[in-house]
């Protein structure tokens, strides 16, 4: 399964009670390919996106999901990312429960040579390799009991999981 903004598998906004139980989530994605302009809120969740919503997940197994941004399938110019391989939050309540993440990823790798001496602040492709949450305190809550996170990759903050008010580069300070 393959979305461009937001939940390769998953979608939901605005929902008040979903439940996700007892599901395998695989090989989904989430790319957006920015062509030439800079995109830091699309290419979220690369199994689900989760936006202000409530959302809980109980024994599911998530494998191999990716969340990028890409400019034409290949390396996205600086200031780009996607994030949450596995789960993308925006505002809202999520509960992760007896879950297990394998080989999620966020982002897409840039080698060192390729970015430019004033750009290396600027070149993060991906947060939370399997949980990305944007929002503040007063907006946002977040469970995560009996969850294992194994082999996640993160282009960016948060090899597993990352807490941030966005992915803007002053959102993630």
């Amino acid at each position: 399964n393959k979305a461009d903004d937001f939940g390769g598998g998953v979608y939901l906004k605005s929902v008040t009670d979903a439940t996700i139980n007892g599901c395998v989530l695989n090989n989904n994605k989430a790319d957006h390919d920015a062509g030439d302009t800079t995109c830091y809120d699309k290419g979220m969740g690369g199994a689900i996106a989760s936006l202000q919503s409530t959302l809980t997940v109980t024994k599911c197994l998530f494998q191999q999901n990716l969340a990028q941004v890409t400019k034409a399938g290949a390396v996205p110019k600086a200031g780009n990312a996607g994030g949450g391989g596995d789960i993308y939050m925006q505002t809202g309540v999520l509960k992760l429960l007896a879950s297990r993440s394998e080989d999620a990823k966020a982002g897409i790798y840039v080698a060192p040579a390729a970015i430019s001496p004033g750009d290396s602040k600027n070149y993060f492709t991906g947060d939370g390799g399997s949980l990305l949450v944007h929002g503040t305190v007063a907006d946002t809550s977040v469970e995560i009991r009996d969850c294992t996170f194994e082999n996640s990759i993160a282009y960016g903050n948060g090899g597993a999981v990352s807490l941030s008010k966005d992915s803007s580069p002053d959102g993630r300070q």
